[in-house]
């Protein structure tokens, strides 16, 4: 078995250069767990190839610790060699003539980049004796297809011939999920419309039960779809509700102003840490660090850049005090610990 190669240009954040366990089986007991040769711990830079046999993958989403999402990616192996077949194109595999040559193993030819949830996983390698389990894992929200981009790409070759095909065993979706991811798309686009949340006409939406869940699917699944206004703290701020880690990387359309705004929100009160990219963030950094310093909650500010770009970068249009206020930012906050507020 060959070795999953590493990718050169991903660089591990500062804080995530440990390297990752796989989960070695669905309980605790040794009823379904693994051999120890089986489970390989890699570096969290390495890419996985869809393209190598034995190789799958099962996928942790920790960027909300109050929400952990999961996915398994795994592909069925075919064993596959000449025959002399009958004339109905029969062939007995216990009486009729044995191959020449050993059976070559084959993967399956559409290779879907939707991972499976364990329910999924199971029916499609037939293993019906884990119902127990399989509830537990009932309980826990699926991962975002953006969360294997970095570790999954699609280059030329045979990664690039996977098919975006939904799995066979996927179950479809309900009526009433439909019904309220449209009601949830009907509030973005007239929050966006009016620069504000209307929470009395949408008052039946917000009170579902499963409304923030899918707010937050539809804003992760096209966030730089939303243009930097308040309307957009506003859905930040539905969105992400009681959430202690307030993950807001992939939300690049976002100002400082913004994100000062929406932390002094009630509905944020829970957050204790927050992360953003700080590539092309707009606004004057000062707003914010004036807001993190005077919050009682916030106690951890996580900075993500591509390393590949200088931060401290001041164009011609950018203001003294900016420059300033982002060496602070930079200083305090890009430390090998997270800041304490």
């Amino acid at each position: 078995m060959s070795d999953p190669e590493t990718r050169t240009g991903l660089l591990p954040s500062p804080s995530a250069k440990a390297r990752a366990p796989a989960p070695r089986g669905l309980n605790c007991d040794d009823t379904y767990n693994t051999r120890v040769g089986d489970v390989q711990e890699q570096p969290l830079g390495t890419v996985f190839r869809d393209d190598r046999l034995e190789y799958g993958m099962v996928v942790l989403d920790i960027s909300d610790l109050g929400r952990v999402r999961y996915g398994i990616v795994g592909f069925e192996i075919n064993y596959m060699a000449e025959v002399d077949v009958t004339q109905t194109g029969y062939w007995d595999c216990i009486e009729g003539r044995p191959p020449e040559e050993d059976p070559v193993p084959v993967l399956e030819e559409h290779r879907s980049r939707s991972p499976l949830s364990a329910a999924q996983y199971m029916k499609k390698f037939r293993c019906f004796d884990t119902k127990d389990d399989i509830k537990n894992l009932n309980k826990r929200p699926f991962v975002q297809l953006n969360a294997l981009e970095c570790i999954w790409p699609t280059t030329e070759g045979a990664l690039s011939q996977a098919r975006d095909t939904p799995a066979a065993s996927s179950d479809p979706p309900s009526k009433d999920n439909d019904i309220l991811d449209r009601a949830v798309e009907i509030l973005i686009q007239d929050t966006m419309r009016n620069e504000s949340v209307d929470k009395r006409k949408h008052i039946q939406s917000i009170s579902h039960p499963d409304f923030q869940g899918h707010l937050l699917e539809s804003l992760q699944e096209d966030p730089l779809r939303l243009a930097p206004s308040k309307a957009l703290a506003d859905l930040l701020r539905l969105a992400y509700a009681g959430h202690s880690h307030l993950n807001w990387v992939a939300y690049k359309n976002v100002s400082y102003e913004l994100v000062a705004i929406a932390l002094q929100s009630e509905d944020l009160k829970d957050a204790t840490a927050l992360s953003l990219c700080i590539d092309r963030i707009g606004g004057s950094l000062t707003v914010l660090l004036e807001v993190l310093s005077q919050s009682k909650t916030i106690k951890a500010v996580c900075p993500i850049m591509r390393i590949t770009i200088n931060l401290i970068h001041a164009s011609d249009q950018q203001d003294i005090s900016d420059v300033c206020a982002l060496d602070t930012f930079a200083e305090e906050v890009l430390a090998p610990e997270p800041k304490e507020q």
